[in-house]
């Protein structure tokens, strides 16, 4: 339920992006502003969340991130302009980041390992479910009625939430792996901030300038901070990162596919509803209507993906998954300038099946591989990766399609553009799609070296 209402907000307010960047007079850059505050605020409280939740209690963190979410929501749906709505993603993202991090880690927690697979398959066919609901919604609301309501129309599922989670969730004892003693943290929240300074170095970086003093100060301090941990690490002192996790290679290299995957399709779904709206000359609602074909190969695929990595078979279903989407790009690529939302509606088809097939593998292999007492640990770091590449994504994706522009900023409304402008708009997506087509290379090149460095391994235990 958690998982649908993340994803249901998040495609909400996605799909909704050009409506809103219309009535506010916002250029792409600006808007692209939108997720990335969300995912600082979720960036920067997931690992600390999690150790919260191991001292307090799964249950009373998770209820209180949602109630936290539920605050900054509001505040989004009273906001007058866009720094107060900026303000309201910031606090809407730390709730998010908490209920992200309690609700991965109560899979490990309540079911066996051999059935994380399986677990990790359903939250994602949750997830897409919210996809699939959220993105009409969405759209409707965004053709209908003011930009507020967007927000305001994810209130009662999240209180809905709070009730059905106070109502059903096991007793925290059960749950618990720390005992409650000391609560240290500062290296939670050190990393947090490192990761969210990377960020903003990367998303602000490009609007302001980054020789400009204030982005420099960030990355300043973000390498002091990143300095001051590599040494706490050395010395053994950073008690959510334990050597058993940080010794696997297996466990980081799935961490970092996780982070590139979610790169290529945080930017993709960033920018398909400005190509769907401003090139093919759709409504919101029509836009949105497509946008569910992307959920609905999510859904389909995910339960199967996890299914087959419970059976052993992770590597297979990230080396299809990677396949695809490098493909799926890579056609898009020649196909989009003709702006016909029937290719780009089976775009979307194929890119979905290709993120609900490595989804659910690429969780089960990063948790698998790390030992039985670490797993609730590892499993914090998978919302983590997810949210630090979807806000890499929204940024890396928006400075690459503005590229063929004179000064580097679009303003696309939501409405069809002819002409030279349409030539420009169409060359900056093309940028997008090849980009994402060689970052999908980039995974299947990884995998496909993972595979060959394992197999030669075995073979040289069988020699001896």
């Amino acid at each position: 339920m958690a998982g649908f209402v993340y994803q249901f907000e998040a495609n909400l307010v996605n799909v909704a992006l050009p409506t809103i960047s219309a009535q506010l007079h916002l250029t792409t850059y600006y808007a692209s502003l939108i997720p990335i505050c969300y995912i600082i605020g979720t960036v920067t409280v997931l690992i600390a969340a999690g150790k919260l939740g191991r001292h307090f209690g799964l249950k009373r963190v998770f209820i209180l991130s949602i109630v936290l979410m539920t605050l900054g929501t509001v505040i989004c749906g009273m906001a007058a302009g866009l720094p107060l709505l900026l303000g309201g993603r910031l606090i809407q993202g730390v709730g998010a980041g908490g209920m992200a991090a309690l609700g991965y880690m109560i899979i490990p927690a309540f079911l066996p390992s051999s059935l994380a697979g399986y677990g990790y398959g359903r939250l994602s066919m949750a997830a897409g479910l919210g996809m699939i609901v959220g993105n009409p919604a969405g759209g409707i609301l965004s053709e209908f009625l003011p930009w507020r309501f967007i927000f305001l129309a994810t209130v009662p599922l999240m209180l809905a939430l709070i009730v059905f989670s106070l109502r059903n969730l096991p007793y925290d004892g059960k749950a618990m792996v720390e005992k409650p003693g000391s609560l240290n943290l500062m290296d939670s929240l050190l990393f947090g901030s490192i990761a969210a300074g990377a960020i903003v170095f990367l998303s602000f970086g490009s609007g302001f300038g980054f020789a400009s003093p204030s982005i420099m100060g960030i990355l300043f301090v973000s390498a002091a901070l990143a300095t001051f941990m590599v040494i706490r690490g050395k010395r053994g002192n950073i008690s959510f990162f334990p050597p058993a996790m940080i010794a696997d290679r297996m466990f980081l290299v799935s961490v970092l596919g996780i982070v590139v995957e979610r790169c290529v399709m945080g930017g993709m779904i960033f920018l398909m509803p400005f190509y769907l709206m401003a090139l093919c000359a759709l409504t919101p609602a029509f836009a949105s209507g497509l946008l569910l074909f992307y959920a609905a190969g999510f859904v389909i695929s995910a339960p199967f993906s996890g299914t087959m990595a419970d059976k052993g078979r992770s590597r297979q279903m990230l080396f299809t998954a990677a396949l695809i989407g490098a493909c799926a790009c890579a056609l898009f690529f020649f196909y989009s300038p003709s702006a016909r939302w029937v290719y780009a509606l089976i775009f979307l088809v194929v890119i979905g099946t290709a993120d609900g097939i490595y989804t659910p593998a690429a969780n089960k292999a990063a948790v698998g591989c790390v030992p039985g007492a670490w797993k609730q640990h590892a499993a914090v770091f998978l919302p983590l990766a997810v949210n630090v590449g979807s806000a890499l994504g929204v940024s890396f994706f928006e400075m690459v399609f503005t590229l063929p522009f004179p000064k580097g900023e679009a303003i696309l409304k939501g409405t069809q553009i002819s002409g030279i402008a349409a030539v420009v708009v169409a060359k900056g997506f093309q940028f997008a799609f090849v980009t994402g087509a060689a970052l999908w290379a980039g995974i299947l090149f990884c995998i496909l070296f993972i595979r060959k460095r394992k197999a030669k391994i075995v073979h040289v235990e069988k020699q001896r």
